[in-house]
């Protein structure tokens, strides 16, 4: 996950504008994290709490199976 993040300004037609920008990885493809956001900063800072999430996910999932 260390490539390019991507961001785009979307203003999707709707009055909530809390998901105007999204930012992907470069690489990406459909199951990895998109981040949302109001402001581009947002949607990146979104997606990098969302790699980090699964970063954690993963690492207990292997101390899980090793202890199994």
């Amino acid at each position: 996950m260390n490539n390019k993040i991507i961001t785009r300004h979307e203003y999707p037609p709707i009055p909530i504008r809390d998901y105007d920008w999204s930012a992907v990885r470069q690489d990406y493809e459909p199951g990895d994290p998109i981040g949302h956001g109001k402001t581009e900063q947002d949607a990146i800072e979104d997606l990098l709490e969302a790699e980090h999430l699964i970063k954690e996910i993963r690492d207990i999932w292997d101390i899980t199976r090793q202890n199994i």
